[in-house]
C-alpha cells in the first residue's frame, strides 16, 4: 500500500508535520529546515498500543519539490528519485536536500512513502 501526501511552504524556514492516521502503524514527523527534508519515527510513549513495536521498519519513498512561477509554469523541481531507508525507535533520516540558489518560494512538495516490515529470522523455514 502506498501513502501519497502533499504540502506547501510558503516561507523558507523551519517546518515540522506529520499526516496523521499512524500509516502502517508508524508515526512519521516530515521537517523542512535550511533547504533540508527528514524523516524522523517518532516513539510517543501515549500511544503505544496502536504503533508498530518491531525495532526496525523500512520505508521505501520518492520525494518531488517544485516551485511555480505566476503562470503556474514549473521553475524548479528536484525528486529523490525512488529511495529506501530504515528507521529505528526514534530514528531521523535525510530524504532530500535542495539547492539553495535554484530554490524558489512557495515550494510545493509530494510524498510517496512504502513501509515494509522487515522479515524475522527467529524462524528457519521448514521444507
Amino acid at each position: 500500500e502506498c501513502y501519497r501526501c502533499g504540502r506547501m511552504i510558503q516561507l523558507d524556514g523551519q517546518h515540522m508535520w506529520r499526516w496523521t492516521g499512524f500509516n502502517a502503524g508508524l508515526d512519521l514527523i516530515i521537517s523542512y529546515e535550511h533547504y533540508r527534508i527528514t524523516i524522523k519515527r517518532n516513539t510517543p510513549v501515549d500511544h503505544t498500543g496502536i504503533l508498530s513495536n518491531h525495532s526496525t521498519r523500512s520505508i521505501a519513498y520518492r520525494v518531488t519539490v517544485a516551485s511555480l512561477n505566476d503562470q503556474k509554469q514549473k521553475i524548479y523541481e528536484e525528486t529523490s528519485g525512488l529511495k529506501e531507508t530504515t528507521l529505528a525507535l526514534g530514528q531521523s533520516a535525510e530524504l532530500l536536500l535542495l539547492d539553495p540558489v535554484l530554490t524558489v518560494f512557495p515550494l510545493y512538495l509530494s510524498f510517496s512513502f512504502v513501509v515494509n516490515t522487515p522479515v524475522s529470522m527467529d524462524h528457519e523455514p521448514t521444507s
